[in-house]
């Protein structure tokens, strides 16, 4: 079934195709007779579906011609695995005399025109005529159309929306994400692009919303659909909303948003996490900043050396005049670092790991003057200052 909000990209395709000039259309050809059709709903047309139909399919990815089967590229999943097409085992070029120059160009990965295909990379449109077989409703493909990519496509889709259309682009960005699920390469080409869309979608809505105290409902929405704090918290300021619409504010600013009381202002849940020293591990998780700190310095010592296990040496004379300064060198103990700084760190964490030469312990201290000291079994491997300490210093 199809939503208004979740239009699958070859529908939505054709339906602004229709009102943009030649020009726009550049990429996408328009042939009379041929209906557009997503991979999705071709691929569920019955058996007993006529012969002799014809269709177009816009953007799907060439991937290789075997035999005579035409394959598309489905992508990856974030795992890695790859993703099967909707027209797997569907589409094919047939050995007769209409289709032997096609045939011959998709050998040599080259479309109709003898235009370049790259496996797995090129967007490709389809025309074909539908046919019964044994295995199923198939298309047998006449026309192999070369594409731009889906970045000129939004932008040809974007200039046909009208300037004030704010649930057009919306939609737009909704149904080319999901067009590019699959294809990481295309999403993060996309990503500005999509952004830009989002951000005037918010301007325009948020222009459209009543004047202040009325429109505590509409700002509500507003939030939740695009994460707006700044909106929530300017209407809970405002001195004419009335104490009951303060208080649905305030529940959709902790309930929908995150946000929380601090210091007498609304504020983020993430901001407030990296103010009370917080920062996301690898996994997303909120744990101490320190904590990531030191498990990315572990990283990259274990890149850095091929022993870890190896006790690190350290020249006398060096090590005499590091203490003598307070200062910490690289290969000093913990017993060391103690006697040169003359202190007992703030704050200190470890990572226990195991491997089959033994355990590994990472730790990790900071002293009161912002110094970190980073060990690896017991023996200083790094020293650093914070960013923040830095910049206090400056």
């Amino acid at each position: 079934m199809t939503h208004a909000r979740s239009i699958p990209l070859p529908a939505l395709c054709l339906c602004v195709c229709a009102s943009l000039p030649a020009a726009a259309q550049s990429g996408i050809e328009v042939r009379e007779g041929y209906e557009v059709i997503t991979p999705q709903a071709f691929r569920k047309l019955p058996e007993d579906t006529p012969p002799g139909r014809k269709f177009t399919i816009h953007y799907v990815r060439f991937h290789k011609l075997f035999g005579q089967e035409l394959k598309l590229y489905g992508g990856v999943f974030p795992d890695g695995r790859q993703v099967r097409s909707f027209l797997h085992g569907r589409l094919v070029v047939e050995d007769r005399p209409s289709r032997r120059a096609l045939l011959e160009n998709l050998k040599v990965n080259r479309d109709s025109d003898g235009k370049r295909l790259v496996p797995k990379k090129s967007w490709v449109q389809l025309f074909g005529i539908g046919m019964r077989t044994p295995k199923g409703y198939v298309l047998s493909v006449n026309r192999v159309h070369l594409l731009g990519s889906q970045a000129d496509r939004l932008r040809e889709l974007h200039a046909a929306l009208a300037p004030d259309d704010a649930q057009g682009r919306v939609n737009l960005v909704r149904t080319l994400r999901r067009a590019v699920r699959y294809f990481p390469d295309e999403a993060k080409r996309l990503e500005p692009l999509l952004a830009k869309l989002l951000d005037e979608a918010r301007n325009i809505e948020r222009a459209q919303l009543p004047a202040l105290p009325q429109g505590v409902s509409e700002r509500i929405r507003f939030a939740r659909r695009y994460r707006s704090l700044d909106v929530l918290v300017e209407a809970w300021s405002h001195p004419e909303v009335s104490a009951e619409d303060k208080a649905r504010l305030a529940e959709s600013l902790r309930v929908d948003l995150h946000a929380r009381r601090y210091l007498g202002r609304w504020i983020a849940r993430d901001e407030l996490q990296e103010r009370l020293g917080m920062a996301r591990d690898a996994q997303g998780k909120w744990v101490p900043a320190f904590r990531v700190r030191l498990l990315e310095a572990s990283a990259a010592e274990k890149k850095r050396r091929k022993e870890i296990f190896l006790k690190p040496t350290l020249d006398r004379t060096l090590l005499e005049v590091a203490m003598g300064k307070g200062d910490v060198i690289e290969g000093m103990d913990k017993n060391m670092v103690l006697a040169a700084r003359s202190a007992y760190p703030l704050e200190v964490d470890r990572v226990r790991e195991e491997h089959e030469r033994g355990k590994l312990v990472w730790e990790y201290w900071r002293f009161a003057d912002g110094l970190e000291v980073y060990f690896a079994n017991g023996y200083v491997f790094k020293k650093a200052i914070p960013e923040s300490e830095k910049e206090d210093e400056e």
